[in-house]
């Protein structure tokens, strides 16, 4: 099985409770526990997206919605919670079916801030182990809730499931990451996240040292996924704190990093498509930053511009090397496009000009003498990203 790849980052508003977050693009077969675990993933989002949203069973939604959390209440979370806990560490269909319900408050048309963090108080202590369990779908599934919650205490569960051994569980870590910017997209008369900007900032740092060591293609993609989430953020949703521009930032570095580390060779063929998705999703928060009036900070746009000139690197030293025919042609040249797009945006929002080029069209045709002659002007000695406001060390875009 070869999942089609799909650079796009997920858009728009997702109802907690359901996902927009695809099967990772992977070039080679998935390992079994990943295959069962990307089933059961895909299996589960369709029972939540065809679940009732008007009643949430054994919570009702007033209770989600309400703004006090009385004794009352915190009885029945906690007797709606122990209803459903042995189900979260039995067989594969118990694991869907107690996520179900323990999710489906969150899919209420409202769910206030207050219910959110009561809710959490009473289900952390219950998932917590099961992220730690040596069942692959007992934490994944623990760690899916924990994105779902989207408080500030859930995410240490996240954070140490990114450092785990198992790929399957990473990649479900990635996937809470980026429920929890779902969470933050969402409007707070719809759904309030309970997380501040220093979790944010940890968050972040948390999937940017992933990106710089995850050896997986399909985890590698997760995470990019997640970093996409986070740059769909609105800028004030956290008081005092742009969240979209500081995911920005950080994604730049990391896949800016991750691209300088390739050589373009055969052998990183399985990245290639990862490195699309980066390019294609600053390119879009670029896209959407100048046609909202919402801009992205300087340092998110000088970021922008030097991951453009990373990804066009990476595509010049592929094309100069002897198995260059071994590459996918189109990976290349859409790369090319998102990542000329993407420099051209962030020149255009910080008043730069730049040099007119059609880098995608040359690497399209075949024509890569003119490609790595062209692009000199954007990464060469005096290119457009060694001068200001970018002010690059040529050395960077060595190729």
């Amino acid at each position: 099985m070869t999942p089609s790849v799909d650079p796009s980052p997920r858009r728009g508003y997702v109802r907690p409770g359901t996902s927009g977050f695809p099967v990772p693009a992977h070039p080679a077969p998935a390992a079994p526990a990943m295959q069962r675990l990307i089933l059961i993933c895909v299996a589960g989002l369709l029972a939540l997206i065809h679940a009732p949203v008007a009643l949430a069973q054994g919570l009702d939604c007033a209770t989600a919605a309400a703004s006090n959390i009385d004794s009352g209440a915190r009885a029945a979370i906690a007797a709606h919670i122990d209803q459903h806990r042995p189900g979260l560490s039995g067989d594969d269909l118990a694991i869907k079916a107690a996520r179900s319900a323990i999710l489906r408050p969150l899919q209420c048309n409202e769910v206030s801030l207050q219910f959110r963090v009561e809710y959490a108080k009473a289900l952390l202590p219950v998932i917590d182990p099961l992220t730690q369990d040596t069942r692959d779908q007992v934490a994944a599934n623990a760690l899916r809730i924990a994105g779902e919650l989207a408080t500030t205490n859930a995410l240490p569960l996240i954070a140490r499931g990114l450092k785990d051994q198992r790929s399957a569980v990473r990649y479900a870590a990635c996937y809470g990451a980026g429920r929890v910017f779902d969470a933050l997209r969402m409007p707070d008369t719809v759904s309030a996240a309970a997380v501040g900007a220093a979790d944010v900032d940890a968050l972040l740092a948390d999937l940017a040292a992933l990106f710089a060591s995850e050896k997986d293609p399909a985890v590698l993609d997760g995470c990019a996924l997640a970093f996409a989430g986070a740059t769909t953020v609105a800028a004030g949703k956290i008081k005092s704190y742009d969240a979209r521009s500081q995911a920005v930032v950080t994604f730049c570095n990391a896949a800016g990093a991750r691209a300088k580390s390739l050589k373009g060779s055969s052998a990183d063929a399985p990245q290639l498509p990862v490195m699309l998705r980066a390019a294609t999703s600053v390119r879009n928060a670029l896209i959407t930053a100048g046609g909202s009036g919402q801009t992205l900070t300087n340092p998110a746009l000088v970021a922008a511009g030097g991951l453009s000139g990373d990804m066009l690197a990476l595509v010049a030293r592929a094309l100069k090397g002897s198995d260059k025919d071994k590459l996918d042609r189109a990976t290349l040249e859409g790369l090319v496009r998102a990542a000329e797009a993407a420099g051209s945006l962030s020149r255009q929002l910080l008043r730069v000009s730049g040099p007119p080029a059609n880098l995608g069209e040359a690497v399209k045709s075949g024509r890569d003498d003119q490609f790595l002659r062209d692009v000199l002007a954007i990464i060469g000695d005096g290119g457009v990203l060694t001068k200001s406001p970018f002010d690059f060390p040529r050395d960077r875009f060595a190729f």
